[in-house]
């Protein structure tokens, strides 16, 4: 049946911009938001990326650095947001946030608590202005049937501007992307040309298998491919990318994790570990990555990193995948990289102040602005 091309159907496409999907949710000015403000007293930042009506980020206090996912949605003319830390102990935090002005204002609350703190926010005018674009197409296996099928989604936050590091911010996304698609410079062909070679990858997986073999196992045939660029932080002129990819391809469960990239806005490159530190750096990496493990996992001296959950003795990586918040370094491990799938990513944020002695010149600064 598969080795016909006329059997593999394309059975829904969408390509849009968010910005056309908004209908009643025009409260937010942008697809991307960088904020900057207090929880009562505490001065917090929040970053927010929208597709829709949905939000996802993730917010940091400023004193540590250390960021917390956001999840939330556009509601009643304003903003609903649910954060929560890690551990069994710790409850849901909850935004609700109305838009006042150039920002936004609304109160904080915990675990259902009927005590609620006030939110003052506002938006940070070096943050590029961004346009979410949405592909969205599935290829159905047999002629005639919704399952199974292949599934494919490319969001992509795309900046608007024209200035050279807007173009040198696309032109990273589009990296982010895949290389498939060659020479093309906007994200559509590059979500169309991904999506092509997805779906050929199917068909050829289907090729020699037989009707009976997908009637007894079709949640095996159910491949999904989704693909995520968006801003994670600004840190002054350090903008740092998500680049997410989850796929499942058969097997027990799909997998997925971020690739980060950390832009420099000013000298309009790729910031690697290199660049951020010192030889010396990179080799102190191991005993910093444990020792800020055990603190944001909560895993007692004497405890070995197996005993705690990890895969490995010792926290390394060759090419240590990265982002920057205003206060750390945060480094991401993806499933089975050293931790059981359980765990999810590991991200371990290390703050610039532990960093300083390693930081090369060029980068030195983000320790002395951390230290006030």
């Amino acid at each position: 049946m598969a080795n016909r091309p006329g059997m593999l159907l394309p059975a829904l496409v969408v390509l849009c911009s968010a910005s056309a999907l908004r209908g009643q949710t025009t409260a937010l000015p942008a697809d991307a938001l960088a904020l900057r403000g207090h929880i009562d007293k505490y001065p917090v930042s929040l970053f927010l990326n929208r597709e829709g009506e949905l939000l996802a980020g993730h917010y940091w206090y400023d004193r540590s650095g250390e960021p917390i996912p956001v999840y939330g949605r556009l509601e009643n003319g304003g903003l609903r947001l649910e954060a929560s830390t890690r551990g069994a102990d710790d409850k849901v935090e909850v935004f609700v946030l109305k838009a006042s002005g150039a920002g936004w204002t609304g109160t904080w609350s915990q675990g259902g608590s009927a005590r609620l703190l006030p939110v003052t926010l506002s938006a940070r005018q070096d943050m590029p202005p961004m346009r979410t674009y949405r592909l969205s197409d599935s290829l159905a296996a047999r002629k005639g049937r919704a399952e199974p099928m292949a599934r494919f989604l490319a969001t992509v936050s795309w900046p608007t501007g024209s200035s050279p590091r807007e173009a040198f911010i696309r032109q990273e996304t589009l990296q982010c992307l895949g290389t498939e698609g060659g020479q093309a410079t906007d994200p559509i062909a590059r979500a169309r040309a991904a999506r092509t070679a997805f779906f050929q990858e199917y068909a050829g997986q289907l090729k020699d298998v037989q009707p009976a073999e997908i009637r007894e196992m079709p949640q095996s045939f159910n491949w999904s491919r989704d693909i995520r660029v968006s801003p994670a932080s600004l840190t002054g002129n350090l903008l740092s990318l998500d680049g997410f990819r989850y796929e499942y391809t058969g097997g027990a469960h799909g997998l997925g994790a971020s690739q980060y990239k950390v832009l420099d806005l000013a000298s309009l490159r790729v910031l690697r570990q290199s660049d951020l530190l010192t030889d010396e750096g990179v080799r102190a990496l191991p005993r910093l990555l444990e020792k800020h493990f055990r603190r944001t996992w909560r895993v007692k001296p004497g405890v070995s990193l197996e005993d705690a959950g990890l895969l490995v003795e010792r926290i390394e990586a060759e090419t240590y995948n990265f982002f920057l918040t205003d206060r750390t370094v945060v480094f991401s491990f993806a499933p089975y990289e050293i931790a059981a799938y359980a765990y999810g990513e590991v991200q371990i944020p290390v703050p610039f102040i532990d960093l300083k002695p390693y930081l090369r010149p060029a980068y030195a600064y983000l320790a002395e602005v951390t230290a006030k």
